[in-house]
């Protein structure tokens, strides 16, 4: 909270902010502001964590997509399917070569990155900054990328839109904005 520029301004808020998310999470979004070389205001703090967290609710609409894909591809029966994590379900289709025969799925491209989409999936479901997620010197611009190429075509373009009008409405620096093309 010290680093925060403006903080005897705001000091109700901040310290809402620690009593709702911790003190924490507010000092890993202060760090992600400084280690860019941003200015640390409670207006930048704010706006940072509101993104961060349109990118996960939207990331996990299309992981909530994804492995019902698969589990339709694998054509799991119900009591299976209940007892099977992502990463399973990921492993299965790898470890038995299962081919997905769909449209424009990409098998290859699937099996090399499965790993980066395992990654990004635990981060998502266990509430983690989304725009610090690294996989093996990959940002999250790239995971992202990985993903978006992953997922069937048709639900690519949605992907993308919504990613990207993650940061409507807030100040952010351009260093901190995911863009995926």
């Amino acid at each position: 909270m010290n680093n925060i520029l403006d903080r005897n301004s705001h000091k109700d808020e901040i310290q809402e902010f620690i009593e709702l998310k911790g003190e924490s999470k507010l000092n890993e979004f202060v760090e992600i502001l400084k280690t860019n070389n941003e200015l640390c205001s409670w207006k930048y703090v704010l706006d940072l964590y509101r993104y961060d967290k349109r990118l996960l609710i939207n990331i996990f609409k299309y992981l909530s997509f994804f492995e019902e894909f698969l589990i339709s591809q694998l054509k799991l029966e119900n009591y299976k399917k209940c007892k099977m994590s992502m990463k399973s379900i990921m492993e299965e289709i790898i470890n038995n070569k299962t081919i997905i025969e769909y449209n424009d799925f990409d098998n290859i491209f699937f099996k090399n990155n499965y790993e980066a989409l395992n990654k990004l999936r635990n981060n998502v479901c266990h509430n983690k900054i989304i725009i610090n997620v690294t996989y093996k010197n990959q940002n999250i611009n790239k995971i992202l990328e990985i993903f978006k190429n992953i997922l069937p075509q048709n639900y690519r373009k949605g992907f993308v839109s919504d990613i990207n009008k993650c940061k409507k409405g807030l100040n952010l620096p351009d260093s901190l904005v995911v863009k995926i093309i």
